[in-house]
């Protein structure tokens, strides 16, 4: 050491080396040069155990460097903590604390110069624990005793030692300096060390959080900062790089139907209840998609799937599934060759090179040999992993198991069954129900297959939900199902039926302990393999992908009801379809997994997106400061689109019961489709609105400040109250049928025209120097107030022709009365 303190050996960490990426830019940082005047001094956070500090760092030589201390200045050696980049002892890294002596733990291996690395040291009054990203991407750990008590600690400070005797000054960069007033967890220890931003893993004790990036110097408070540095230019290293793929801003639509993966098999995508795509649960563009392929099988996208980077290749086998936990790591089940199941780990930020976490994958087969399993399904809660596995005994009597973990996938502690035997066609889906995993058992049967749903007791075993469902179908259906359980712990079940001969997809719902709803049909695909496939988006909906007899990928939601099919995929045959289990209420998008018949005997995978307006339930879609808001699909429920600031409001599928359009200061708000229910279309400031198709019900179209409100096609029935309204020079117009009670008005200079039919007792108002025109036919009646009115009309029934409301305006009516 530099500084001839004589700091003593302890034990090392074996095989940490050079592990981030050379990068072709320089990241973003602060820079020191190892002189006197470059460093940085501030007030102490913390002045007692336990707390953690995380650190990105980069150094410029091979020379000793305080990266970080926490000393009392007005002693020689009084450190709370420190981390140290030491050359003499092999260009490791070292941690630790200094009272009289020094208890401290070292790295082993080689750092190099020029590369970004991380570090996260957790001082506590007993241990320091240090912790790396190897060479090989795994985390490697190094513990050793503390038992100091330095005292009258006031100052922290950033490349150098800074007690009495200041010293060691870092030549290097540093950057993303966090410190939180706690222990951090192993698994958001190494969230850090994956690249993800501290204020992402957790602001639970978060006292310091300096990027050192662009202007901000200090965003989470805690420190002042005095000395000397340079800034350095570039890129940050937590975003943007290779080993920092985790992005927490939004980025642009995803263009959809992004070919993942060629040369599959027809089936790289199987679905039933396993999934094999999941999206981050915070940041839910970051999306992780695991295909049965040759070479690369697990890829990663940050932005809306426009752009997939592979992962590697980890030689994924049948009955693939995948999971992410709240804690940000990506957890994956398959059916290995022996019959077992093997499991892995990943950081979810991660996607270069082989970074899951597992020193090995762990072989999950407890049942003897000579019997074979395979994965049935996986569900995360916290920390909490379950695995289900589907038993085929030697003797017959097969079996589910559940492997459990408490420690997010380290260890695998216990295993249950349910203690009920089934066929061998048996296929299981996971959910969790009640804060407890849950199974969804589909099994074949003589007469009829069946649905089973067991919980585990919290204990050691599992209960049988009394309640089963009976399927019509005694065929080989048990690959054609789905589940998931929806917010209000609502279990639901997909699966493929026969009714009358004819193949048919079945739904099904229910809540633990209580009936299974009577099964209603979805489609009639009328093929055996309809695969159909479900997940849930944490806003209330329910979506469901399947095959139609063409090939097609289909989907329909469920909030209250199912809405009306929409094809997702007409493009060629194709089969397998996914979602994700669960998507974040905060996103705009849902992804889907299909394999594409390429009409050669080869395959294709490919990525889509449902809009999250597609689906059923309460929405709303705002767009401002010269946003778009587009609904294209069905919107059902109640449910608002607004454009706002020069922005649009477009609807070109199906709005059902109470809706707005609201498309204000120079916006656009258009339907292009069907409004049922109570509807508003609002046109603002110069705005137009715009419905080219079916209003139904209560419905009213504004055009505010010169705007137009315009109806190309029917306006009518229901609820019979519908309003045009063009004010301020504005336009309203239909150019198709208004029925039932309809009016028309254009204030201040504006003009109101219909083309077409005016049924049912309306109104047509042109005030202020307004003009009000019918040139189609008038039924019932008509009151026609104010303004200048010509109409050339058929009026059918009795009622009030014209009626002049106020002096010194004209009125000149032409047509006949067919009464």
């Amino acid at each position: 050491m530099a500084r001839g303190d004589g700091l003593k050996e302890n034990t090392g960490l074996a095989g940490f080396g050079d592990v981030g990426q050379e990068e072709p830019e320089e990241l973003m940082g602060i820079q020191f040069d190892a002189g006197s005047s470059q460093y940085i001094d501030s007030s102490t956070p913390v002045t007692g155990y336990p707390f953690t500090v995380a650190l990105s760092f980069k150094l410029d030589s091979l020379s000793d460097g305080t990266l970080f201390c926490i000393a009392n200045t007005s002693q020689s050696a009084d450190w709370l903590g420190y981390i140290y980049f030491n050359h003499g002892e092999g260009n490791v890294i070292e941690a630790g604390a200094r009272d009289s002596v020094i208890n401290n733990v070292r790295s082993t291996g080689t750092i190099a110069t020029g590369v970004w690395r991380r570090v996260v040291i957790i001082f506590e009054a007993d241990d320091t624990t240090l912790r790396l990203m190897g060479t090989d991407g795994e985390i490697e750990v190094v513990s050793g005793s503390n038992g100091l008590t330095p005292d009258n600690v006031n100052q922290l400070a950033l490349g150098r030692f800074n007690d009495s005797s200041p010293g060691s000054y870092f030549d290097g960069s540093l950057a993303q300096l966090a410190i939180w007033d706690r222990v951090l967890t192993p698994a958001e220890a190494d969230a850090y060390l994956a690249g993800v931003d501290p204020q992402n893993i957790s602001t639970t004790d978060l006292i310091v959080h300096c990027p050192f990036a662009g202007d901000i110097i200090d965003d989470e408070g805690g420190i002042t900062l005095s000395g000397t540095y340079t800034l350095n230019s570039g890129d940050n290293p937590t975003s943007g790089t290779p080993d920092d793929a985790l992005k927490t801003t939004e980025p642009a639509t995803p263009t959809g139907r992004v070919p993942l993966a060629t040369d599959v098999t027809d089936d790289a995508t199987l679905a039933l209840p396993r999934y094999k795509i999941i999206p981050h649960q915070t940041y839910p563009w970051n999306i992780w998609a695991v295909v049965q392929a040759t070479g690369n099988d697990i890829f990663f996208s940050n932005d809306w799937g426009a752009t997939w980077h592979p992962v590697g290749d980890f030689d994924f086998n049948y009955h693939t599934t995948v999971w992410i936990d709240s804690a940000g790591y990506l957890h994956t089940a398959d059916r290995n060759g022996a019959g077992g199941i093997t499991y892995r780990k990943f950081f979810a930020s991660v996607y270069l090179g082989a970074h899951h976490v597992s020193a090995d994958d762990a072989a999950l087969n407890p049942w003897g040999a000579g019997n074979t399993g395979s994965c049935g399904g996986m569900v995360a809660d916290g920390t909490n992993l379950w695995i289900s596995d589907r038993v085929v005994s030697q003797s017959g009597a097969d079996l589910i198991y559940v492997h459990y973990s408490g420690d997010n996938g380290e260890t695998f502690t216990a295993t249950y069954n349910t203690g009920d035997t089934f066929d061998t066609e048996h296929r299981v889906g996971m959910v969790v129900a009640d804060g407890r995993p849950a199974l969804v058992v589909y099994e074949q049967r003589t007469g009829g297959c069946r649905f089973y749903l067991y919980r585990w007791d919290g204990v050691d075993s599992f209960d049988a939900d009394t309640d089963y469902i009976t399927t019509a179908s005694s065929d080989a259906l048990t690959r054609q199902f789905g589940a998931t359980i929806d917010s209000d712990g609502t279990i639901h079940v997909v699966w493929a039926d026969q009714v009358d001969g004819t193949y048919v997809i079945r739904h099904a719902h229910k809540t633990w302990g209580n009936s299974w709803s009577s099964p209603v049909t979805l489609a009639t695909p009328g093929t055996f393999n309809s695969e159909p496939a479900i997940g849930y988006q944490d806003d209330g909906v329910v979506y469901c992908l399947y095959v139609n007899s063409d090939g097609d990928i289909c989907r329909r939601s469920y909030d209250a009801g199912w809405s009306a099919e929409v094809i997702v995929n007409d493009s060629a045959p194709s089969g397998h379809p996914n979602v994700a289990p669960v998507l974040p209420s905060n996103a705009d998008y849902f992804p889907v997994l299909y394999t594409e018949d390429d009409g050669d005997s080869t395959y294709t995978t490919y990525v889509d997106f449902i809009y999250r307006t597609e689906g059923g339930g309460s929405g709303a879609i705002s767009g401002t400061s010269e946003g778009t808001s587009t609904a294209s699909g069905t919107l059902t429920g109640t449910g608002a689109l607004s454009g706002a600031s020069e922005g649009a409001s477009v609807l070109s599928g199906v709005l059902t019961g109470t809706g707005s359009l609201s498309g204000s200061a120079y916006g656009l708000a258009t339907v292009s489709a069907i409004l049922s229910g109570t509807g508003s279309l609002s046109g603002s400031a110069a705005g137009t609105c715009d419905i080219t198709a079916l209003l139904f019900g209560v419905g009213s179209l504004n055009g505010l400040s010169e705007g137009s409100c315009i109806a190309s096609g029917t306006l009518h029935n229901a609820a019979p109250t519908g309003n045009l309204q063009g004010v301020a020079a504005g336009s309203s117009v239909v150019t198709g049928t208004l029925q039932a009670k309809g009016a028309l008005s254009g204030l201040s200079a504006g003009t109101v025209t219909i083309t077409g039919t005016l049924s049912g007792v309306g109104a047509l108002s042109g005030q202020a120097a307004g003009v009000a025109t019918l040139t189609g036919t008038l039924r019932d009646g008509a009151n026609i107030p104010i303004g200048e009115i010509t109409i050339e009309f058929t009026r059918q029934g009795t009622g009030i022709a014209c009626s002049v409301l106020r002096t010194g305006i004209t009125a000149s009516v032409r047509g006949r009365n067919l009464n």
